[in-house]
């Protein structure tokens, strides 16, 4: 990672027709690459924003509920409360499928269980354990949905996260078909709070990942605009979408 103060000497910049060209004196290195960039002047921003019709897992409810059961659920507001409903009355959530045909394909040209890791990694913030993705991650592992060798699972379970993170933060989104090509080859370019810079060249990929893993997190959208969090029965089965949504939490 280079940080990269409004002062700092070993560090020029230009815009030329739309792309950041790059001089970086500590390792001689010049770049006139795409760049993506992200302000954090003024929020906590997105890394990848939810979508109704984009992001959205669909999971099974496994158990019984009575039609009053189902409306005194869907009447609760806290997802906190939502999962101790369900605990009570014998119901737990099952995976069925990305909502998404094309953000479904996308995962899965990532990695064939990727879209399993993540749908187990909403079940755990959505149940309040743990929002941070360092943290959600690591209660996935130990879960351990994929039954990797458990000796192994922390590794392989923060791997394909941090595959996830680069690639979502290089380019890929969840309405657009993904090729594997980085829209953004160059690199990434935070700009925090103070008006510092934090820059990242795509040479540095294990750094830019490690920054993703330990600086994002879970977040929840809007349940109405965004269609989720409440039971459906639909072909005698009930349903339940969550939405997934992540952002930065940190400004180091």
């Amino acid at each position: 990672m280079k940080s990269l103060s409004k002062t700092n000497s070993c560090y020029k910049n230009k815009l030329r027709h739309g792309v950041y060209e790059f001089h970086d004196a500590d390792i001689d290195f010049d770049n006139d690459l795409p760049y993506y960039i992200k302000s954090n002047c003024n929020f906590k921003y997105a890394l990848f924003n939810a979508n109704k019709d984009g992001t959205n897992f669909l999971f099974k409810v496994k158990g019984e509920l009575s039609a009053t059961e189902i409306e005194a659920f869907n009447g609760i507001k806290l997802f906190k409360d939502k999962f101790a409903y369900l605990k009570e009355h014998g119901c737990t959530l099952e995976f069925n499928d990305v909502v998404n045909p094309t953000f479904n394909c996308n995962l899965t040209l990532i990695d064939s269980d990727l879209k399993r890791i993540l749908a187990e990694c909403l079940l755990v913030y959505y149940s309040h354990q743990a929002n941070a993705m360092v943290d959600v991650g690591e209660i996935v592992s130990k879960t351990n949905p994929c039954r990797y060798p458990e000796v192994y699972s922390i590794d392989f379970y923060a791997y394909k996260l941090k595959q996830f993170l680069i690639i979502t933060a290089l380019g890929m989104t969840a309405n657009t078909p993904w090729d594997g090509q980085y829209q953004a080859n160059g690199g990434y370019i935070v700009v925090k709070e103070d008006g510092d810079v934090v820059c990242f060249h795509f040479i540095d990929r294990n750094q830019l990942e490690d920054y993703l893993y330990h600086n994002t997190a879970f977040d929840t959208p809007s349940t109405s605009r965004h269609a989720f969090g409440y039971i459906y029965e639909d072909g005698g089965e009930l349903w339940m979408k969550l939405n997934m949504q992540i952002r930065f939490i940190h400004d180091n």
